[in-house]
């Protein structure tokens, strides 16, 4: 159920018109780098503005740590970071959320200039189904104030919620996961004892106003399949200057080095999705990088785009040591660039000049 919010709200008196957001990328590794950060820092949301690089991660709820729900941090060269330590963008929790598990945040910009935090968290009534919210700011980096109930909550829950603005069509969407393992019988990730839970990730259309406003229903993009695991999340949405749309997501378990980074592509937002014939990186791929998942992408003008993840900082791609507790281990932020051909993405060496980008 969508919470409508007035436009009163989303567009104060000195709103200012919207303009993509161009990033200077200089100082990018033509390769993926990291970790940048090295603390606990997972599912990074990434948005660039006046001269700033800004992440958004998941709560950093770990033992004798003040809790933080929306983290932070900043670059001004796109090569060293810093956590904004102290600083929650997301201060105060809604009645319905627990305020223990506030995964996943994404950050966009309305045409009013406000902007739009889209996030997970845990329901009150029933802690084991976490389902999405939105929060709302006049600063990029809060505090924003939530809306009063869960904007995406289906049976199972919700999770995962990236926003995209597609310029080629003046459309915004909201893409998630429907969290079906969260209902599976055992195993890893809840969801490898037969019979396995359907993980699809959905594209709901909001009005491009308010961010919140449903438009249609709901249409299913990606599932789950053998390959895959447990599951599929994560996603991320890019649509290339050919027409392409590359769906970008992490399969398998987030918590061991089976986790990694793949994609889909379509000419259509809607789909069909045609799954790529390799993962884009898995654990192993580059020096001392393990189970790299929760993606987000900024656009080169290029036609590349920067890119920031998270990988596993203390198993050391060793399978003996492979985790079942999320509360044992620290996901540290890793950066890099990525190039698209026809339907093909990758990253590495190889990379051109950067030129300035801007934010999808």
């Amino acid at each position: 159920m969508a919470y409508l919010l007035t436009l009163a709200l989303l567009a104060p008196a000195s709103a200012k018109l919207y303009q993509p957001t161009e990033i200077p990328l200089q100082g990018l590794s033509n390769s993926i780098r990291g970790p940048h950060i090295t603390a606990n820092f997972p599912d990074p949301g990434l948005f660039y503005q006046d001269g700033t690089t800004y992440a958004f991660a998941t709560n950093n709820r770990k033992p004798r740590r003040a809790h933080i729900n929306v983290q932070v941090a900043t670059s001004i060269d796109n090569t060293t970071w810093a956590i904004e330590h102290g600083l929650d963008a997301l201060p105060k929790t809604a009645t319905w959320q627990t305020g223990g598990a506030v995964w996943a945040p994404d950050v966009k910009q309305l045409p009013s200039g406000q902007y739009i935090l889209y996030y997970t968290d845990s329901l009150v009534h029933q802690p084991q189904t976490h389902c999405i919210g939105a929060a709302v700011s006049s600063h990029i980096t809060g505090p924003y104030e939530p809306l009063h109930r869960p904007l995406i909550c289906p049976h199972g829950g919700a999770i995962d919620p990236a926003g995209f603005y597609d310029s080629s069509t003046n459309r915004r969407y909201i893409i998630y996961k429907i969290d079906g393992n969260s209902l599976g019988h055992g195993g890893s990730c809840n969801n490898d004892v037969m019979p396995l839970i359907s993980t699809p990730l959905m594209l709901q259309e909001v009005d491009n106003e308010d961010g919140l406003s449903f438009i249609g229903e709901p249409v299913k993009l990606l599932d789950r399949d053998a390959i895959d695991g447990p599951l599929i999340e994560a996603p991320a949405m890019h649509r290339t200057s050919d027409g392409v749309y590359f769906l970008f997501y992490s399969a398998n378990c987030y918590t061991g080095p089976l986790y990694h980074t793949s994609y889909a592509t379509a000419t259509d937002i809607t789909g069909p999705y045609t799954k790529a014939g390799r993962p884009l990186f898995i654990t192993g791929d580059y020096d001392g990088l393990t189970g790299p998942g929760g993606m987000d992408i900024l656009e080169d003008a290029r036609g590349g785009a920067y890119i920031a993840f998270h990988g596993i900082m203390n198993i050391h791609n060793d399978p003996s040591r492979l985790l079942t507790d999320v509360r044992g281990f620290d996901r540290g932020m890793y950066t890099g660039r990525i190039r698209f051909d026809g339907r093909t993405a990758t990253t590495g060496v190889g990379f051109s000049a950067l030129e300035p980008s801007r934010e999808l």
